[in-house]
Formats: structure tokens, sequence, C-alpha cells
């Protein structure tokens, strides 16, 4: 296996899905309480519902480009993609349109067009 962040261009897309990810447990973590600051123009469900859409599309992003990183500098790709628990990515994909639905009918009341 090479080292992957003798790579410029590995280290930059390193360093967005850890920011991707980092990004999605602050929000996760933002939206838990239910009582929010003055700045969160939207209510609970919501918010917890842009944070639900945001972490999935984190997870789904973090599995496929990780793996394909590290496959794409190894020799060897046994069982890898089973210890990445893909079922358990794509399980966490359920609910995504209905919670789309809801953050865009709270985004389309918060933001109304004048």
């Amino acid at each position: 296996m090479q080292k992957l962040t003798r790579h410029q261009h590995v280290t930059f897309k390193l360093g967005r899905l850890i920011a991707l990810a980092e990004t999605a447990a602050c929000f996760a973590r933002a939206a838990a309480p239910g009582k929010y600051p003055d700045s969160v123009r939207f209510d609970a469900g919501v918010y917890k519902a842009l944070s639900r859409v945001y972490a999935r599309e984190a997870t789904l992003t973090l599995a496929v480009e990780g793996l394909a990183l590290v496959l794409g500098a190894s020799d060897n790709s046994s069982g890898l993609a089973d210890s990445m628990n893909m079922p358990a990515v794509q399980e966490a994909q359920k609910g995504l349109i209905a919670d789309m639905d809801l953050a865009a009918a709270g985004l389309k009341t918060t933001f109304k067009a004048k």
C-alpha cells in the first residue's frame, strides 16, 4: 500500500472528507437538544430533518469516496468493503426523501418569496 498523503490532491480530499464528518457531527449535536438560539429560524422538526439529511449525505460520501481512496492505493482489497459495513450505510439512507420534503417545506415557510 502506498502512503496516501504523499499526493497533495489526496491530502486535500482527505481534508474535505474530515471536514464533512466534523460538520455533520456538529450539526447533529446542535440539532439534538430541541431548544435553539434565536439565530435558528426553523422549528425543531425542520432543524432536525436538515441535520439528518446532511448526516446521511456525509455518511454516504465518506463511505464511498473514502473507500475509493483506500482501494486506489491498495494492492489487496479483500474484505475492505465488508469492514466498512456498507449495508449499514445503505440502511442509513432510509427516510432521506421524507426528511428532504420536510426540510423543503420548512425552507419555503421560513423564506417566503415577497
